[in-house]
């Protein structure tokens, strides 16, 4: 196949038809249908449950989809009121008085709202256990010891398990020695880069994370904003504090880049009201000033600018993105232009814009707790804030000493902050990286009529676009391996994710391939194999894929079976597989019970769907139940799994044997009548699925049926209707995505995907496709991530690490997926990745 532009997909299989229908037979009730729709409810309640609001996965060349910002509570735990556990301590130091109170009032006004909410609500952990909060409010008074002072109190005195504080960036830089000696989280709510990064060593602090965006992404916009309009010249004037130092450092760093000169600069109090640097200024051949100040100090020189050069244009950062600056002399500073938070123009953003739901729900409750008509920035650095601490708290289980909480609640803002839309922008921390922004932060605004109006770079000739990624140029290419069994016995699962393959390698191509955080555009490679649905041939193929064709990732094993097979292959080549089998062995090592450091998958596990079933027989009364399985790597799951879950259920598996899953008769029959079980769970794929479930209606009629999630697609449906009809099986929750409530969190995800789908093939998606497009997703923001010019072998390294780091909180078809270093399936709620389905006039209901 000739090169083509983005991507190349090189297919080395054709699919097969579908298979054609059998004619029906009479319809049979297996199962009394009350106690069936009783289940069924209980299965809509758990995947309309939760809190979060419907999240759209990423387009493929976009990094994933924000999640909504957390919520102060948690639902109690199931069965009843959640237990009372230990309390917890948040403690806010503000700039409530002094020269930056203009900031630390909306801070602390934020503060005593979350403080109300907290104390009508508490926090609930992961363990269902509640905790009240107490939230203790100190001022600074603008002041870098009485701020360090404060700190210190909270600490070693009040004893809280976090701290948010730090109005300004000297306040929050005389707090960090002490928040690092005492192993103690600060939330920093100063913009300069060194509060959360050593400037000796530039490595990241430890214990301390920060808001607001820096000042480098400011100076980066004045740069753009200053070149569009053919200035080469600038005076830069600033605050004598910590925060206009770095203004000034960070732009001379962004002008010299866009070849602009400083051509005179120099320092001022924020209190000052006479400016004798003016003179200089007038001498200086300036086309423009850049200030770095807070107000009052920004106000007062920006009117004195007026008077001594009232033509030049001046430019601000975002420290002044509050009404105060325009209050103090809405005259002088009518036309200034500057970067902002988004929050500051809320109502002119576009309804697309991925913050504006947070935004408008954290100034409504602002305005509504203050009775203030407007809400500066600053009230929403303070939320991001607070809300990461509550992110910290809510995820700890109870029992923790407060060394211990302490620590947890590090580790878990560090991890559980992933693509979190706040006030803000979108930030994802890691450990190299405690703000979590890029560009996309910030924007543009013009002072106008006394109010701040929206100002984008198409307004003004800039090229900046507004996700803040700067266009890099093309980068090295990519490649992705994906093995399928388009034919054989499992080519009715096989078919669809092959598909769904090539779907994504044509949206891939159509994008221009993946753009990497430094800008650059990375053509991307598909290379998909057919397994035949052997596991000989897909470790062949995997061997292929890794040795020769150097692919960076591999999606692959449309089967438990298959899957085993490959997984040596890639832990040896320390290369990432994602698997598409359900087995739990495939991602934890069935000996050791660790998990498999390069082996993912996106399938839930046999497991999961157990626990379904002992819900469903439980309804029913069973007491005894058979097992029928195929005798695969998958149907031994089923089984093993099975057993497990029944039997701490209290229900006896009577009678348990193997098929070949290309079976038509069942010797099995015989003992299953005389074994006295009353229902019969059916683990295999089609045909054998079907078949079993045949010979079962010729033995025991009456007897309820239950299939394991192997069978969640048409083909199901369509080998032999007549015999199918009224089954019961657990399936993800894309095969009755017509029945969802809106406020599922998955419900946008699985319609745009069946749509696409649809779309490509002209067929409906099943659960397989879906498991397919998950792994692709998944395997394009660990390349979204990798920095360009890599060696193969750091790639592949890099992708492994960024799927446990990027993938929280993520919306697929399968579930809302969450990765970890010892979870690389990351849904653990069966009750909300899965559902109980029931076959009725041919579809899945």
């Amino acid at each position: 196949m000739p090169d083509i532009t983005g991507i190349q997909v090189i297919v080395f299989f054709s699919f097969p038809s579908t298979p054609t229908p059998k004619g029906g037979g009479p319809m049979r009730r297996i199962f009394p249908i009350l106690i069936l729709a009783m289940v069924l409810t209980l299965a809509l309640a758990a995947c309309g449950g939760g809190k979060a609001e419907p999240t759209k996965a990423p387009e493929p060349t976009q990094a994933e989809a924000p999640s909504q910002a957390t919520e102060p509570t948690q639902p109690p735990a199931e069965g009843g009121e959640a237990k009372e556990g230990q309390p917890y301590k948040i403690g806010v130091v503000v700039a409530a008085t002094g020269g930056a109170a203009r900031l630390g009032e909306a801070e602390k006004n934020t503060a005593e709202m979350i403080k109300k909410q907290l104390e009508e609500s508490g926090i609930t952990g992961p363990d269902g256990v509640h905790h009240p909060v107490q939230v203790i409010i100190l001022d600074s008074e603008s002041n870098p010891d009485t701020a360090a002072a404060a700190l210190n109190r909270l600490i070693n005195e009040e004893k809280v398990d976090v701290v948010v504080g730090g109005t300004t960036s000297g306040n929050s830089l005389a707090m960090v020695p002490i928040a690092t000696e005492n192993e103690t989280v600060l939330i920093s709510m100063g913009s300069a880069g060194v509060i959360i990064r050593d400037p000796e060593t530039g490595k990241t602090r430890k214990w301390i994370f920060k808001t607001p965006q820096e000042n480098i992404h400011s100076a980066k916009w004045q740069a753009e904003y200053l070149k569009a309009q053919g200035v080469t010249k600038v005076c830069y004037l600033y605050e004598n504090t910590g925060y206009g130092q770095d203004t000034l450092k960070n732009g001379e760093k962004a002008f010299t880049e866009a070849g602009i000169k400083i051509v005179y600069s120099d320092a001022f109090e924020r209190s000052d009201t006479e400016f004798p640097q003016m003179t200089a200024v007038q001498g200086a051949g300036c086309e423009a000033v850049v200030i770095g100040a807070l107000p009052p100090g920004a106000t007062n020189v920006t009117a004195a600018l007026r008077d001594f050069v009232p033509d030049v244009l001046v430019v601000h950062g975002h420290g002044v993105c509050n009404n105060a600056f325009i209050n103090l002399d809405p005259e002088a500073v009518e036309g200034v232009v500057l970067p902002c938070g988004r929050l500051v123009v809320l109502d002119q953003l576009p309804e697309t814009d991925p913050q504006k739901p947070v935004l408008e729900k954290f100034a409504q409750e602002y305005k509504a707790f203050t009775g203030s008509d407007t809400v500066s920035t600053f009230a929403g650095h303070a939320w991001d804030a607070l809300q990461w601490a509550i992110i910290g708290l809510e995820n700890l289980p109870d029992g923790l000493d407060l060394k211990a909480r302490r620590a947890g609640v590090r580790d878990n803002i560090e991890s559980k902050v992933k693509n979190w839309p706040g006030t803000g922008g979108i930030f994802t921390l890691s450990p190299d990286d405690h703000l979590g922004l890029d560009y996309k932060g910030l924007t543009f605004v013009k002072v106008e009529n006394g109010g701040f109006t929206y100002y984008p770079p198409e307004a003004w000739g800039g090229s900046m676009p507004e996700s803040g990624e700067e266009t890099g140029g093309e980068g090295q290419p990519y490649k992705i391996g994906v093995v399928v069994a388009a034919t054989g016995g499992a080519s009715s699962l096989g078919v669809q994710e092959g598909e769904t393959a090539e779907m994504v390698a044509k949206q891939l191509e159509e994008a221009g391939g993946i753009k990497g955080p430094d800008g650059k555009m990375h053509k991307v490679e598909f290379v998909i194999l057919d397994s035949e649905s052997k596991p000989d041939s897909a470790a062949a193929a995997i061997n292929r894929l890794i040795n020769e064709e150097q692919v960076d990732a591999v999606l692959g094993g449309s089967t438990s079976g298959n899957s085993l097979a490959m997984v040596p292959i890639a832990t040896e080549n320390e290369t990432v597989l994602v698997s598409m089998g359900s087995a739990g062995v495939i991602i934890r090592d069935p000996e050791t019970g660790q998990t498999r450091k390069w082996i993912f998958k996106t399938p839930h596990v046999n497991s999961q769907v157990a626990q379904w079933h002992k819900d469903y027989l439980k309804a029913l009364g069973v007491t005894k139940v058979c097992y029928l399985y195929e005798n695969t790597g998958y149907g031994q799951d089923v089984l093993r799994t099975g057993q497990a879950v029944m039997e701490e259920a209290g229900i006896e598996v009577v009678y348990a044997d193997a098929f070949e899953r290309s079976d038509t008769e069942f010797p099995q029959m015989t003992s299953v009548q005389s074994s006295g079980c009353e229902a019969v769970v059916i683990g295999s794929l089609m045909p054998g699925a079907v078949n079993a479930m045949a010979a079962l209606r010729d033995y025991m009629p009456d007897a309820p049926v239950l299939h394991s999630g192997g069978i969640c697609n048409e083909a199901f449906l369509t080998l032999d209707p007549g015999v199918v009809e009224g089954a019961v099986a657990t399936c993800p929750k894309l095969l009755v995505a017509d029945q969802l409530p809106e406020s599922d969190p998955q419900y946008e995800v699985i319609h745009q995907f069946m749509a696409d789908y649809e779309a490509y093939t002209g067929k409906r998606a099943d659960s397989f496709a879906g498991h397919a497009w998950d792994g692709l997703q998944w395997l394009i923001i660990a390349m979204e991530q990798l920095p360009d010019g890599l060696s193969l072998q750091e790639r592949r390294a890099a992708i492994r690490d960024n799927l446990e780091t990027y993938v929280k909180d993520w919306p697929g078809t399968g579930g809302v997926f969450t990765l970890e270093p010892d979870d690389h399936l990351g849904v653990k709620d069966y009750t909300t990745a899965l559902t109980l389905v029931q076959v009725q006039d041919g579809k899945f209901v």
